[in-house]
């Protein structure tokens, strides 16, 4: 910072964020590149400035969110998702609701899909006392400190599935020593498929649903208030929602408003994997304002993420959740973009 030596043009950070974006491409192999452009004959003769591209791509990355989001300013923003685009057409009162709408109508419900990815694993860290995060919590992913604070206090409960041996549940409690994150939980709006916001959260060991909970209770703190009604869409729903009530009051650092307006489903695709009479039961097509929904909509996000996820295994926890944010930004915006 007191004497800089090295410069990037803006166009050169924009082409690398898009090519990381689109094509997953690596700090490494986009420098690498670079070196080819500069050299292409000797180019193991062009210095060596890989760290230095990361470090200010990282930086960059957080200037064009801000820039996006209408910061005149860095100033570090409290409110949480600040820093994210949602979902344009699911009904939130003051925004795209009139607040003076009888919201306990089928048309203002919620339809939410939950589910794990374990494609985006992170590697254990060797220094994590000096990381800096420059964006903890402003888009999709949880706040850590928050996030570590409710782990430390909730106990994990095993749970037995009553249904089909479901990997999510029987490898809750499998333990991968070198991996600090065995992968992510998210919520999606099941009509339109955008993350919502400051739901993202790290699986320790496996789709446990104490990280399921906390995931759930930041989505039904976001832009519901006077919503009457969540229809919720999990592939384990048949084990999830049996004992939410149980399992949200075991802790008091998780704030979920009341559990009495959430109806749980279960996504089309996995009908026929359940009991005969979770069909009658939880099928969307019997759901009064459920209508016909792709309960695995969240898969389609999962397989444009885990072009990053590669990249972002090794990085630092900032640096993972900051890239990670972008892409579910870039994911959301896209479908908004479209959604017409």
């Amino acid at each position: 910072f007191e004497k800089p030596s090295t410069a990037f043009t803006f166009a050169v950070l924009d082409d690398f964020l898009r090519d990381n974006l689109e094509c997953g491409t690596s700090g490494m192999n986009y420098y690498s590149k670079l070196r080819w452009i500069t050299s292409s004959v000797f180019p193991h003769l062009v210095p060596d400035r890989y760290r230095e591209l990361l470090r200010v791509a990282q930086k960059w990355r957080y200037l064009k969110l801000l820039k996006w989001n209408g910061f005149r300013r860095t100033t570090r923003s409290a409110e949480k998702g600040r820093l994210a685009l949602f979902c344009a057409a699911c009904p939130q009162p003051g925004i795209n609701v009139d607040t003076n709408e009888d919201l306990d109508h089928w048309q203002f419900t919620h339809t939410v899909v939950m589910d794990g990815n374990f494609k985006a694993e992170h590697m254990h860290e060797r220094k994590s006392e000096d990381q800096v995060r420059l964006m903890d919590g402003l888009g999709y992913m949880v706040t850590n400190p928050n996030y570590a604070d409710y782990l430390k206090a909730t106990p994990h409960i095993v749970e037995k599935s009553t249904c089909n041996n479901h990997r999510a549940i029987s490898q809750a409690n499998a333990a991968r020593g070198k991996l600090h994150a065995t992968g992510i939980g998210a919520t999606a709006c099941a009509w339109h498929g955008c993350f919502y916001l400051h739901c993202v959260v790290d699986f320790q060991k496996g789709e446990r649903q104490l990280n399921m909970d906390y995931s759930l209770a930041n989505v039904l703190g976001y832009n519901m208030e006077g919503i009457k009604q969540v229809v919720c869409f999990y592939d384990i729903n048949c084990s999830y929602m049996t004992n939410l009530r149980k399992h949200v009051g075991r802790s008091e650092l998780i704030d979920i408003p009341s559990l009495l307006r959430i109806i749980p489903g279960i996504g089309i695709w996995h009908v026929h994997g359940h009991k005969k009479e979770c069909y009658a039961r939880y099928a969307p097509l019997f759901i009064k304002g459920a209508g016909w929904v792709d309960g695995e909509i969240i898969e389609t996000l999962w397989s444009v993420l885990n072009v990053a996820s590669t990249s972002a295994r090794g990085m630092t926890s900032p640096h993972r959740q900051e890239l990670l944010d972008f892409q579910m930004n870039d994911s959301n915006f896209m479908k908004m973009i479209r959604i017409g």
